[in-house]
């Protein structure tokens, strides 16, 4: 069940969370796999456990066709060093967080923002930080891409 114009998008408080990150300008938003590499073999080394779904956060202000301004995340319980590229840190939650959940393999979450993005506009609301995907079921936990849910979230405020 891919996100469409009829699905429910909700407004809720989110937690911050601590985790760990990599943040990084990668080519285009589907080119993160080696930054997940580099942040779960950091993780691994030391013996940290998750403590979350993963995520990836996006800074940029807006859609961009390439340089993609992408931090990557898995919070995790326990000591953890920080690298030369991975830094643990507590990424804010937010009073109000729209979120739209799309259930499918990644190529269809550029409809699913559509969806949100119109949503957010309809209703009086603009974002007021780094977007973010939650990967609540991904290929860690399926290798049936139909079976992906990833949660999209904006930090918003109403206009």
């Amino acid at each position: 069940m891919a996100a469409t114009a009829g699905q429910d998008v909700v407004i809720k408080k989110v937690d911050a969370v601590r985790a760990a990150t990599l943040r990084d300008t990668i080519p285009s938003y589907a080119e993160q796999d080696h930054l997940w590499k580099e942040l779960v073999a950091h993780i691994k080394k030391y013996g940290a456990k998750p403590s979350g779904p993963c995520f990836t956060l996006y800074h940029d202000v807006c859609y961009k066709e390439k340089d993609v301004d992408a931090e990557v995340g898995l919070p995790v319980a326990g000591e953890l060093p920080e690298a030369d590229r991975v830094n643990v840190r507590t990424v804010p939650g937010a009073e109000q967080m729209a979120c739209l959940v799309h259930k499918g393999p990644y190529d269809g979450l550029p409809g699913a923002y559509q969806v949100l993005t119109k949503w957010l506009e309809a209703n009086g609301y603009r974002v007021v930080g780094p977007d973010r995907e939650v990967y609540v079921e991904g290929p860690m936990a399926t290798d049936e891409p139909d079976e992906y849910v990833t949660e999209i979230m904006f930090p918003v405020e109403k206009a």
